[in-house]
């Protein structure tokens, strides 16, 4: 269970700098607080479930509840399989398996692009990621940026003028070799705006 935990707590780390903020009960309830209520608040504030289907997770009595939830309130429950398969009314789905020896940061990395293509989180990605480049601070978090948000399969009009802001005023972004033909073409795929 203690090796959960770890694994649980590394994903978390390596998902933050991707802006992915995540909610890990032993790592965020905070002393004092009531541990069910922030769960509660935890559930119905997300906008996806990773669930680390670890041969310990039946050891749980909170993980199937946290999964139905999920489920049932039209979240995105991404099962990251790691010795268990998913089951149940999961079990339709394709976990997405780690595998042993890969770093988190490529796992973290994987699960971002998951996050960009599925229709559910898209939207959520693409506005972080277009304010990743509104506050980018070198032009590798900028080429970074963009080639996740090139993955972004929902995207509103506004974010795409906000990237287009970012391309102009930013010179992390604007500097960064590449990256603005690579946001004018994107917001062209987009949008009528690249036209105007």
């Amino acid at each position: 269970m203690t090796a959960d935990k770890e694994m649980a707590h590394r994903l978390k780390q390596s998902l933050e700098p991707l802006h992915i903020s995540c909610f890990v009960a032993h790592d965020d309830i905070q002393p004092t607080r009531e541990w069910q209520d922030e769960i509660e608040n935890a559930l119905r504030s997300m906008d996806a479930l990773g669930a680390l289907l670890t041969p310990n997770f039946h050891d749980s009595n909170w993980t199937d509840q946290e999964v139905g939830f999920a489920f049932g309130s039209g979240r995105l429950v991404l099962p990251l399989r790691f010795g268990s398969d998913p089951y149940g009314f999961i079990g339709k789905y394709q976990g997405y398996t780690i595998k042993s020896g890969v770093t988190y940061t490529v796992i973290a990395q994987e699960i971002a692009s998951i996050l960009c293509r599925h229709a559910t989180t898209s939207g959520k990605m693409a506005e972080a990621l277009v304010s990743r480049m509104e506050e980018s601070w070198t032009w590798e978090s900028s080429k970074n940026a963009m080639s996740m948000l090139e993955e972004c399969s929902v995207i509103t009009d506004d974010l795409l003028k906000r990237l287009e802001n970012a391309k102009e005023n930013n010179d992390q972004v604007y500097d960064a070799w590449g990256v603005p033909e690579r946001i004018s073409a994107f917001v062209k795929q987009h949008s009528q705006i690249g036209d105007a």
